[in-house]
């Protein structure tokens, strides 16, 4: 195995599976670990990745908010959250006349008002989606205006702590974002209680209607809907 053959095998997988610079960034990486631990194990003299270029990874497509982009974006949100509010005290009242409010194991409505949350959070502190949807009460300090980001929610519905240190940190948020989760925390707190459930540190700030994590389709499903309502498409939720 020489640079050569390796860059020809780079072409070779570009033009067959139409891979990207950031996909084949990540097959290098991943190629030359492997013929590091070779040489390490006295099976190569040399690693032939070193004479080899890394593919250059792919420029993000993404733009920016403007200041009355994030303002309007705010206000949006508490539309949302305001309508939606509604909806809910509404539906509980119907619920209520009907005698339909015991034994039951969900809380329509809570999951979405856990969407809406977890966008003023991300407009607030630029967290992932995956970091989102893995918040816990205990992770929020309300008077201290802080979240502390410890983990991320997979694909698999699991939980997984951030790859690298610096993914783990401290975030300070504003007092208008703060006050948000402050009114929602109550309101989860007596949502959450009518099915059973007792709020603590260890449940997820932005959760379904069971209470339990959201799962990240229904995150996307939202801000599909929001951003198409409110006049943001093309607008990914990373942005």
């Amino acid at each position: 195995i020489d640079a050569k053959t390796i860059e020809q095998v780079y072409a070779t997988i570009r033009g067959d599976r139409g891979l990207g610079g950031t996909s084949m960034n990540r097959i290098h990486s991943l190629l030359k670990s492997v013929l590091k631990k070779a040489v390490d194990y006295d099976l190569m003299l040399r690693n032939p990745c070193d004479r080899v270029v890394a593919p250059k990874k792919d420029d993000p497509d993404r733009k920016a908010l403007t200041a009355d982009e994030c303002a309007r974006l705010a206000r949006c949100l508490d539309d949302a959250e305001r309508k939606h509010r509604t909806q809910m005290e509404e539906k509980e009242q119907r619920m209520a006349k009907l005698s339909k409010t015991a034994d039951r194991v969900t809380v329509r409505g809570v999951g979405k008002m856990g969407c809406i949350q977890a966008v003023r959070i991300a407009l607030a502190t630029g967290m992932r989606r995956g970091e989102l949807a893995g918040l816990e009460w205990g992770s929020v300090d309300l008077e201290a205006g802080t979240i502390a980001v410890v983990q991320s929610r997979t694909k698999y519905n699991t939980n997984k702590a951030p790859k690298t240190k610096a993914g783990i940190r401290t975030i300070h948020i504003d007092d208008t974002t703060a006050k948000h989760l402050g009114i929602w925390k109550k309101e989860q707190a007596e949502a959450l209680a009518s099915i059973g459930i007792v709020q603590d540190a260890a449940t997820p700030v932005c959760c379904n209607d069971k209470g339990g994590y959201m799962d990240l389709p229904n995150l996307e499903r939202f801000w599909r809907n929001f951003k198409t309502e409110y006049g943001f498409e093309g607008l990914k939720l990373h942005e």
